[in-house]
């Protein structure tokens, strides 16, 4: 028995545009359909109905554009504080590296002045 993965959060849900659109679709048949040497007062109706569904479906692609526009800057921000803190680190390790003179050719340690080694950063 397989488990339904459940959606994050910030799950954008097209349930609204599907409907919309679905809506549309049969719409746009009923009026495909007409026979214009006749009243038809339904396929009059089935054409509103299209251009309702095309006004909402406007309406709910304009939300689901926001959100998703709010949530790539979210995931950007996070991207980018993830490169600011492995930038940082690689900085601190650097400036730690410069300290020392030498390095344990086994375990890569700072060795104190005097002591032989590898220079920081040599091969191992």
């Amino acid at each position: 028995m397989e488990t339904v993965p459940t959606p994050s959060p910030g799950f954008i849900d097209p349930a609204g545009l599907r409907e919309q659109v679905e809506t549309l679709s049969v719409a746009l048949a009923r009026w495909a359909y007409r026979d214009d040497s006749k009243a038809q007062p339904e396929i009059r109706r089935a054409a509103n109905t299209a251009i309702d569904a095309i006004d909402n479906a406007m309406v709910a692609l304009g939300r689901i554009r926001a959100e998703l526009v709010g949530q790539i800057r979210a995931s950007d921000d996070a991207a980018m504080a993830r490169t600011d803190k492995l930038l940082a680190d690689l900085r601190a390790e650097r400036a730690q590296r410069e300290r020392y003179e030498r390095e344990d050719p086994e375990t890569g340690q700072p060795l104190p002045p005097g002591v032989e080694g590898f220079r920081p950063g040599g091969a191992r």
